[in-house]
């Protein structure tokens, strides 16, 4: 079985992370077996029940290390909601995690080609654990 850990200290992550990732207000690294795996910006609400995602981004793509961040999350956290908002491109992603996209932005982003959407388009998401 695989070591998780979620590490917030700012100390510790700037340790971790490359130095072009220290521009985030609220830090975090996910590591596997001692590893990097995600990196990003989520803050904790609702007596840390509930996590709101600014940003992610896994180290290494196509690895599943997205997957088992959101599993972590929900299992060994005990997190009952995850916020966020998706780019175009990380909507099959989410979908995949089980969100519930805005109806009306995630209809734009079916019916606009991605090269027509704005640079900055992106899709509230919920997911409910």
């Amino acid at each position: 079985m695989s070591e998780l850990r979620l590490i917030q200290d700012r100390k510790e992550m700037e340790a971790l992370l490359p130095t072009h990732w220290n521009i985030f207000e609220n830090p975090f690294g996910f590591t596997i077996d001692g590893e990097l795996a995600v990196v990003g910006e989520l803050e904790m609400y609702n007596k840390e029940t509930g996590v709101y995602i600014k940003n992610i981004c896994s180290i290494e793509m196509g690895k599943g290390y997205g997957r088992i961040f959101i599993q972590f999350l929900k299992e060994q956290l005990r997190v009952k909601e995850i916020i966020g908002e998706a780019i175009p491109d990380a909507v099959p992603f989410w979908h995949r995690m089980g969100a519930k996209f805005n109806k009306s932005l995630f209809d734009e982003y079916i019916h606009t080609e991605d090269h027509l959407l704005d640079s900055h388009f992106m899709i509230p998401f919920t997911i409910s654990a």
